[in-house]
Order: structure tokens, then sequence, then C-alpha cells
């Protein structure tokens, strides 16, 4: 594929023009391997993952691993604390552990009935109940020990063959020591009641299988019942509400009947992905339904755009084709729309955001059918092409293979200026009337501004503006706020520029507030004059300027577990879905008008709670009180990734094509109800002892 001379108008990354200067003689096949790598990164952008320049291989006893991972540093450590260390401490120190641990400890309690070391503790000055929890604390104790060898040993060699010293992996001794208790405390009360360390064995086991169906219980109705009716986008248009969920479908909310009803049946089996709903400026709302989008990015065949009308009853309609490989949908104030896929950006006109019913029009009388003539049988018997047949065989492969990987389709234009292409992570932030466009991709900051209208076929763009900055590994948001340019990142504190992309230093306590968030999605609220942050622990903040031209940040009162926003211009409002699929109407208070001194308030305006029906149901009121009432073991690894990752939640890696996943950990909730059921059993063994015959 290589030829240098067409290869010039490729753009380059500076590994990769590094690489092209040197002499390839002077290059080891490790190196070459690696340019051929970036050059078809570069040839084809957005079609292969970015692999970075180094690589983790395993090795061990001086054999080294057969394969390298294709992560660095940052992203395997990651996922060594996400997921290898929460796994080995889950099942090898949490199964095996506690397991072992019943087996040696369940015979403490009944060898002290026994009538000769009975007698001889109770003739001591000490209280019954007082011997039960020492026997306990000391059956705790023993496991203390052998954990904590096997906890610093994992923190030596994480530390020492892998350099990453994490001493937050320490604090995984006594919650270990905390998941030994629960059971333990099950088999000291059943060998306190019937002196038997086998019967205390079986019946802690007995026990530990209870709480891993009902585990398993509360895990099939998170995925497949709440998670499907999670509500991953949200838009709005005069009275409708319409909200795409994480199940692959599209809903609107009908408020008669407080629920949300299906715009188009469910298929949950093929895995699609519906795009997030926007609203044009004329008030018709978009989307798209990529089938098979959740496992491949670009589908399993052509996605028609789909309108709905402004005006309920809402009726979907196909209009154009939309780009394949698209991620994300943009209006822009004139009515027109913008599609970002993995590697370009592209805008249809309003005038080609019709239905596929409006498109076609009847023939005049006397003329035929372009269409239906091609297919007719020609003069000489043999069939005949149509228009659009003939015009795909002769463009080649080539152009196909380009369209298939994400390339522009029919009604929509690249605005990208020559030789820039998205590399991921990427991200477009649209200033106040849709006049300028921000675009960040593969460490470059682009400013775009649209030329007036001179009746030219197709809007143009001009590259105004440029800059150089950070390289980030994780998703990124732009928003506007005012004159300045905002660039969140998931895993660092946030940066300012002006409007000529200059860069501007936040100071102040916004600065420190913002650093600590980690970022879900950000939106501007242009009405407000203020910027919206969904945080990954479930809060939606509001950034805003006062009199003084200070940032401000405050999160919104009440609002927590929030999956989605949008900012409805027509009524000056924040929609914010929230547990689940309930929906809530925020009026932001602009700060300019309440002055400096004074903090401005948000109010809440309205509040949707659908009713629940079905499984939901079944959920909402048997399986969480179950897991209320049984102690949920299996979540203290959540508790356990929590401490040894330093945070409350994480953005999945893994996640669905297009998908920007969080989840977030439960970290209270499993301390609280298996410290209530150690309490609980610890007690009725205290009372047992001080009040029956031995």
């Amino acid at each position: 594929w290589y030829d240098r001379e067409v290869w010039r108008a490729v753009p380059q990354l500076r590994e990769l023009r590094e690489l092209e200067s040197v002499d390839s003689q002077e290059l080891s096949d490790q190196l070459r391997q690696r340019r051929a790598r970036l050059r078809i990164e570069a040839a084809l952008p957005g079609v292969f993952e970015n692999r970075g320049a180094r690589s983790i291989a395993l090795s061990y006893a001086g054999y080294t691993f057969p394969t390298v991972f294709p992560v660095e540093k940052a992203q395997f450590q990651l996922l060594l604390n996400h997921f290898a260390l929460r796994l080995i401490i889950d099942w090898v120190l949490g199964f095996a552990m506690v397991f072992l641990g019943i087996l040696v400890t369940a015979a403490i309690i009944p060898d002290m009935l026994q009538p000769g070391s009975l007698h001889l503790l109770l003739s001591k000055p000490v209280s019954r109940p007082l011997l039960f929890l020492a026997k306990f604390i000391g059956g705790c104790a023993f496991v203390f020990l052998c954990v904590s060898q096997l906890i610093i040993g994992l923190w030596l060699i994480s530390g020492l063959r892998l350099d990453l010293w994490n001493h937050r992996l320490l604090l995984c001794i006594p919650v270990c020591v905390f998941l030994f208790a629960v059971f333990f405390s099950v088999s000291a009360v059943a060998g306190l009641r019937w002196r038997s360390p086998i019967l205390a064995i079986g019946l802690a086991n007995l026990f530990g299988a209870a709480c891993l169906l009902i585990g398993f219980a509360g895990w099939l109705a998170d995925s497949f019942v709440t998670e499907n009716d999670r509500i991953t986008g949200l838009t709005v248009s005069g009275d409708q509400i319409i909200a795409a969920t994480r199940g692959g479908n599209l809903r609107q909310f009908d408020p008669a009947a407080r629920q949300w009803t299906d715009l188009f049946p469910d298929d949950p089996g093929r895995n699609d992905r519906v795009l997030t709903p926007v609203t044009l400026s004329d008030g018709r709302i978009v989307t798209a339904r990529v089938r098979g989008g959740r496992v491949n990015l670009f589908g399993s065949g052509a996605t028609p755009l789909l309108l709905l009308n402004a005006q309920p009853p809402s009726q979907i309609e196909p209009s154009i084709e939309l780009p394949v490989g698209t991620t994300e949908l943009f209006p822009v104030d004139n009515g027109g729309l913008l599609a970002m896929n993995s590697g370009d950006l592209m805008m249809a006109p309003a005038k080609v955001l019709a239905p596929a019913s409006e498109e076609a029009s009847p023939p005049a009388p006397g003329e035929s059918d372009p269409d239906q003539a091609g297919d007719q049988p020609s003069s000489d018997g043999s069939a005949g092409q149509s228009a659009s047949s003939l015009a795909l065989s002769a463009t080649g492969w080539l152009p196909r293979l380009i369209k298939m990987m994400g390339g522009p389709s029919d009604g929509f234009i690249s605005v990208l200026p020559e030789r820039v292409t998205l590399a991921a992570p990427h991200a477009l932030g649209l200033g106040r009337g849709g006049e300028q466009l921000y675009l960040y991709s593969g460490g470059r900051l682009l400013r775009l501004d649209r030329q007036p209208d001179d009746g030219a076929a197709e809007p143009r763009w001009t590259h105004s503006a440029q800059t150089e900055t950070v390289t980030a590994t994780q998703a990124i948001w732009l928003s506007v706020l005012d004159d300045r340019l905002l660039l969140f990142r998931s895993d660092e504190p946030p940066l300012c520029y002006g409007p000529t992309l200059e860069s501007v230093t936040l100071e102040g306590d916004v600065a420190e507030q913002l650093a600590e968030l980690k970022v879900v999605s950000a939106i501007s609220c242009w009405r407000a004059g203020a910027v919206a942050l969904l945080a990954g622990d479930g809060r939606v903040w509001v950034i805003g300027t006062d009199r003084q031209q200070r940032l401000s940040a405050q999160p919104l009162p009440g609002v927590r577990e929030a999956e989605a926003m949008h900012w409805d211009e027509a009524s000056g409002q924040l929609w914010v879905a929230h547990h689940v699929d309930r929906v809530s109407a925020w009026k932001l208070a602009d700060a300019h008008t309440t002055g400096s001194s004074a903090i401005p308030e948000h109010r809440q305006v309205l509040q949707l709670r659908p009713k629940l029906g079905g499984w939901r149901w079944v959920e909402r009121y048997l399986v969480t009180p179950l897991r209320f009432v049984t102690p949920q073991t299996a979540e203290l690894g959540e508790t356990i990734a929590t401490i040894i990752s330093g945070e409350n939640a994480m953005q999945v890696p893994f996640a669905g094509a297009g998908e920007t996943t969080v989840h977030r950990y439960r970290v209270w909730r499993p301390v609280l109800t298996c410290g209530a059921f150690i309490a609980a059993m610890l007690t009725l063994g205290c009372v047992y002892f001080a009040r029956a015959d031995f």
C-alpha cells in the first residue's frame, strides 16, 4: 500500500514523522513494524484503534509470555486496579480464604463447650457474652494474620515487578477480615447451638449459597431489567419528551398514563444502539437506530436518519442515510445537522432533512420514472441497471470501502479542513448561534468559522485558529461559556481557552472543585450563561460566571444518580434524567443578575416519576428488599475496587461501541448490610450463651 508520494498528503503524527525521517536500514524490525502500524492508522483514521508506542509484556523466572498486550502503563494500571486485583481479592481471598477459614475456625466454639474447657473458663471472672465475643475475635485474628501475608505479598509483587506501588491495597486487609466475619458469625452461632463443627461448616456454606443466589438474582435484575430501561439520551420539543435507553430503544413519555411508551418494537437480542435524540431548530426530533451498533461501531447495514414530528402524536419517518459509524449528532441553529463519526465531521443542511416519502416526487405526465425504467429489460433482452447501480459500479470498490468505514453519505458533506481528520478521543463544541465549531482531535484544538450564506450549494467553513494542547487518553468534552472554551477530561483537571484559543488559567475555588470531578458529559446552557457537568458520582454541577467574570460551580440540590442531560433553549430549562428513568426540569439562575455576593439558586420546576410495571415492579419490591435484608457479600468487591482505585465510579473501558458507560460503585450498602448482620448474629449468640444451661 505504501507509496511515498501518495503518503505525503496524509496527516502524520509526531512519532510517525520521526520514524519517516530515519533511513529504513537504521531501523530495527520492531521499529519498522511500528512505522507500518502508524502508517495504516494515519491512512484509515478512526478505523483502527490507536495503539501506543509502549506495550506490556509479562515475564516470570526468565520466561517471557508469548503475547505482548497492546496497552500502555496507564491503561494497564486501570485494568489492574479495577479488575485484576479485585478478582484476586474477591475470589482467591474472598471465596477460598473464607471457605478455608471456616474449616479451620469452625471448631473454636464447639471445643470451648467441652466439659473440661467450659468449666475452667467459666471459673474465671469474665461474663459469658464477653467470653463468646473473645472467641469470635480470636478466630478473626487468625484469619487476619493469613490475609495480611497474602495482601502484603500482592502489594510487593505489583510494586517490584510491575512498578505500581499502590499503598491503598493494604487497606483491603480489614475488608477481607470483615468479609470472613460475616460467615464466621453464622458458624459461631451454629456451633454454639448444636456444638458440632461439621454442622457449623454446613450451615455457613448454605448461608453462603443463599447469599450467592440472591446476589445473582440482583445481578440479573440490574443487567436485564434496570439497565435496559436506563436513559442514556434525552431531548425535549414542546410537550414531547423523547429518551433513548441503554437497551436500544426509543421512548416517549405519556403524561396521562405516567409511563414511557416505546416508539418502535423492542428487540433486545440485536444489540442495537440508539443515538442520543436531538431537537432541530424547527422543532423536529432526529435520531437513528444502528443495527448491531453496540457490538460493532459501524453497524450491520445502512442506517437511515429517523425524524419525529414536532407535534404529537409522534410518528417516526426515515430520511436520508446516516454516515456509517456515526456516534453523535449535533443540531445547528439554521436547521442543519452535524454528524460525528470515528474519523470525520459531516453536515447535512436543513433542505435535505426531509422524510423519504417527501423526497421522491411522482414523475410528470408523459415522463417515465428513471428508477423504474432502469429496472425494465433492455432491447437486447438483458436486464438493465438503474442509474444508482451504474453510478455505484462506476466508482469502483475503493469509494465503497471508504463509505463502509465511515465516509460521507448522500446529503452529508465534510466540514473538516483539508488534511484534518479526527483521532480518538475527539470532541466537538458549538459556539452561540452555531457560527463557530471547536474541535479537539489528537492533541490539537481547532476553531472553524462558518461563512455567510452567499447562495452556494454547500455551506463553507474556514479554519480560523488552531493550537496544540494536551493529549488525552480518555473521553473529553468541549463546552462554550460566554467567550471562553472549556475542555473537560475524565481523568485530568479541565483547561480553559479564549476566543482565539489562547490558554486561560483557571483560578480560585472552581479550579479545585472541577479538578476533583470525574466528568461524564458536559453541555452549554446558553440562555443561563452556564455549563452543566454530569459527574461520575451522579451529581450535576452548574458552572457560571458572575459580574466580575469569575467562574463559580455548584451542584444541583438533591440530584443523585443522574444519567443524561438536555438543555432546552426554547424554555430555558435544564432537563436531567436520573434514577434510571425519572426526569426533572430545572430553571437555572443567572449569576449575572444576582450580583457577585449572592449565590444563585437553581430551582426545580417539574419532576416526572413514571409508574413501575412488569419486571421493574418485581425488581423494586421483591429483589431489592431481599438484597437489603441479606448481607451482600459479593458487593464488597465494589468496596474493595473503590479502596484500591481511590474512585467511587469507573468509566467502563470495554463498553459498547460509541457508548460512554460509567459504573458507580456501591460502597456503603454492602458495608451496612454486612455490619448489621454481624451485629445481629453476635447479639443472638451472646443472649443464647448467657441464658442456656451448659
